[in-house]
């Protein structure tokens, strides 16, 4: 099922019933940030008192290159995810390839999503890259409804991901730099086509058919 990605510097208002919601931060942002700035992705499935024992029940590995401690909140519609505390020196501060890895096993991949990245403002930009690497335009994974053959995401039917960034630690209470979301959204349309790239079986690359749907991709 193809995914549009869409990038905010704002927390709107959903119900988790209708859109899974994963939170994803490093556990020390998650614990300062209030309620207030995150009821609007929680309730009314969700009180205080029980996002904050999730939280409380997290414990990221300190280890680097292991992934998130992760505890479902509400009917696996909320997940929240911590982020090692520790990063490799191939990682980087906004601890990127733990991102990717909690998107994929923390989302059902199911309908419309909403991801809530809490994090400072300089790790916002490498957050939205690492969630677009979760969301390759092709892949041969079967869905209900398919013939048990791999499909090209870009035929199918579309389903959307809006994510959203809530600033934390010495950013708290800011909003991100004008153009960000544009600049997140330009960054994971060109990640999406070389993951195309990648992943397209030889046996199915036709270099003037990709060069043509990627022309295609890029004009919407």
């Amino acid at each position: 099922m193809a995914v549009e990605l869409k990038f905010s510097g704002s927390v709107s208002q959903t119900d988790p019933i209708d859109q899974a919601c994963l939170i994803i931060g490093q556990l020390e942002h998650l614990k300062e940030a209030d309620f207030s700035e995150l009821q609007n992705k929680l309730q009314p499935r969700v009180v205080e008192e029980t996002f904050q024992a999730a939280v409380n029940l997290l414990r990221p590995p300190g280890v680097p290159g292991t992934g998130c401690s992760v505890c479902s909140v509400w009917l696996n519609k909320v997940v929240v995810a911590a982020l090692p505390r520790c990063v490799s020196r191939h990682n980087s501060d906004a601890r990127p390839h733990a991102i990717t890895k909690a998107v994929v096993s923390g989302l059902r991949g199911r309908g419309d999503e909403v991801i809530l990245v809490v994090c400072q403002e300089k790790e916002a930009f490498a957050s939205a890259c690492a969630i677009a690497r979760a969301y390759p335009l092709f892949n041969e994974k079967s869905v209900a409804g398919d013939t048990g053959e791999g499909k090209d995401t870009t035929s199918a039917k579309s389903r959307t991901v809006t994510v959203e960034f809530l600033l934390a630690g010495s950013d708290k209470g800011k909003k991100l730099m004008a153009g960000a979301e544009a600049a997140m959204a330009a960054a994971a349309d060109g990640l999406e086509c070389c993951l195309s790239i990648v992943l397209v079986s030889w046996c199915l690359f036709q270099a003037s058919d990709w060069l043509l749907g990627s022309l295609m991709h890029l004009a919407t």
